[in-house]
């Protein structure tokens, strides 16, 4: 009796389309929305807050940049894309018109720019490298829980393979205790008289 070893592969699909259909799910999606949007609330509420007195969107580094970082650590590319994206329209949203009195408006762009710029390069770096980690951890457990089915289906081998032992060693045994077959031995009384 062979034990019937069960194929890793359509499991290990199943499970890395099921971690991936969870990670890309509405409720994944929107939970990140929803604490990205609580970040740049709680920022814009704080700057308003403290404004006649000290103004926090004035801050370098700008504190746009923790929700930045927060979400493509936490959540990978697109939501730090999406944040750098937000981040920008906000500072647009809030930052003073140009000025004037200013005459380089090219310097005024560049000031203004440098922020958003720096912030998709962030959400790009640290969002590739957190779905690259993602990535492979995912193929780790794959790999694990492959590793862990083989030496089930070994362990199970190896217990179908002890008792078919067991029973062997039993039906020599049970051989070894019966009498010998008598018509095999040459000093059997037919055999006497057929001499």
């Amino acid at each position: 009796m062979r034990a019937e070893r069960p194929s890793p592969e359509p499991a290990k699909a199943a499970r890395t389309a099921n971690v991936f259909a969870l990670r890309r799910s509405r409720k994944a999606q929107s939970a990140w929305i929803v604490e990205m949007a609580i970040l740049f609330a709680l920022l814009l509420v704080l700057d308003q807050a403290m404004r006649p007195s000290f103004a926090l969107l004035d801050v370098a580094p700008h504190p746009f940049w923790a929700p930045v970082i927060a979400m493509a650590a936490l959540y990978g590319l697109m939501a730090g894309l999406t944040t750098a994206a937000t981040a920008t329209l906000l500072l647009a949203w809030t930052a003073p018109a140009l000025s004037p009195a200013m005459a380089d408006h090219f310097l005024q762009w560049m000031q203004f720019w440098k922020d958003p710029v720096l912030w998709l390069l962030a959400a790009l770096a640290l969002g590739l490298h957190c779905d690259r980690e993602a990535a492979q951890r995912l193929e780790l457990e794959a790999r694990a829980a492959e590793a862990e089915a083989r030496s089930e289906t070994i362990a199970a081998y190896a217990t179908t393979l002890r008792s078919q032992i067991g029973r062997l060693e039993r039906d020599v045994a049970l051989a070894a205790s019966k009498p010998a077959d008598p018509t095999l031995h040459n000093d059997h009384p037919m055999s006497e008289g057929a001499q």
